[in-house]
């Protein structure tokens, strides 16, 4: 009787596990579904869970398109409710508009976050907290200018431009000339596209080589919607003539000439390996923050063609080529 009494005991507490709700993970992203750093974080989450038993869903903040304050402040509001609708069991906050925006409102709550793709010192969010932790994006300047001299050893100044977004904000204030092993002529930002164009056709007498970093927020005049960036870039690309380099994958793929680049799946893959422990049962400040520190070293060989660049053989094995 006894032994009988212990294995229904045993079947029930297996029944129960088995019957246990699935844990739900919401992610929370600072930009659009269409955006190739978003696709890459979502691959990166998606591909730790995969074989796990948790509902996922997505809410995507659309920040890179839309600017203004007025759509921050409704959108913000939205991820807000559905946190408070869905209820999950942690919160993914990709990049640091979501950062901003969302997780620092719940800085030292119960609710765990892991957040990723952040630029901005975590500090300023209030970050890290004992329910929050997470990954830190850090641009590989060394690595990034060494491949590019070594495609074009008579690169000596370089200028680098950008857009003028909460991303590049947070980046460019440590691009410094001690960062940079050639002189950094300067970092120009701006989010007018006129002058965004103007610049482009400035600097190419000025200096050897030309940095291209955030182009996602640039308008027109009397505009509130941003120009597709992949009319941005087509537009630099056909109008700059200076080897270029950038610190992202998705740059270097659509035709910018190289970089040491960090990738929206890696920095997706860390934090989603973090949600996983903290929903096993790991205290957040447990954690400690990530910061990747080595990239992809990556060479667009068309781009290398137009330019009459010809890539070494030993970085034909080290880098990855885009052809």
């Amino acid at each position: 009787m006894k032994k009988i009494i212990i294995f229904l005991f045993a079947a029930l507490l297996a029944l129960m596990s088995c019957s246990k709700s699935p844990e739900k993970l919401l992610i929370i992203y600072s930009y659009h579904p269409e955006y190739e750093w978003c696709r890459q974080e979502k691959r990166g989450i998606e591909d730790v869970f995969s074989d796990q038993n948790i509902i996922i869903e997505s809410f995507y903040m659309d920040t890179k398109r839309k600017t203004n304050k007025t759509w921050e402040k409704n959108i913000t509001n939205e991820a807000i409710l559905k946190i408070k609708s869905f209820k999950p069991d942690l919160v993914i906050v990709c990049d640091d508009n979501a950062c901003r925006l969302v997780a620092k409102q719940f800085v030292d709550k119960k609710l765990p976050f892991v957040f990723t793709g952040i630029n901005e010192d975590p500090k300023v969010y209030g970050m890290p907290a004992k329910n929050i932790t997470g990954v830190i994006e850090r641009k590989l300047i060394s690595g990034t200018i060494g491949l590019l001299k070594k495609l074009d050893p008579s690169v000596k100044t370089i200028a680098i431009i950008t857009d003028n977004s909460p991303t590049s904000q947070a980046t460019v204030g440590r691009f410094t000339q001690e960062n940079f092993p050639v002189k950094l002529y300067e970092v120009y930002r701006t989010n007018n596209y006129d002058d965004w164009k103007k610049y482009v056709r400035k600097i190419q007498t000025e200096v050897d080589a030309l940095g291209i970093y955030m182009y996602f927020t640039l308008e027109k005049v009397n505009s509130e919607e941003s120009v597709p960036y992949a009319q941005v870039l087509k537009w630099t690309m056909e109008n700059n003539t200076l080897p270029t380099f950038s610190f992202e994958e998705f740059s270097v793929q659509d035709g910018v000439l190289c970089g040491e680049t960090q990738s929206g799946y890696e920095q997706g893959k860390e934090a989603a390996l973090m949600a996983k422990e903290i929903l096993s049962g790991v205290k957040p400040s447990a954690l400690p923050i990530v910061i990747p520190k080595k990239g992809t070293l990556m060479i667009n060989e068309k781009t290398a063609q137009k330019l009459e660049i010809v890539i070494p053989e030993e970085l034909k094995q080290k880098a990855k080529i885009i052809h």
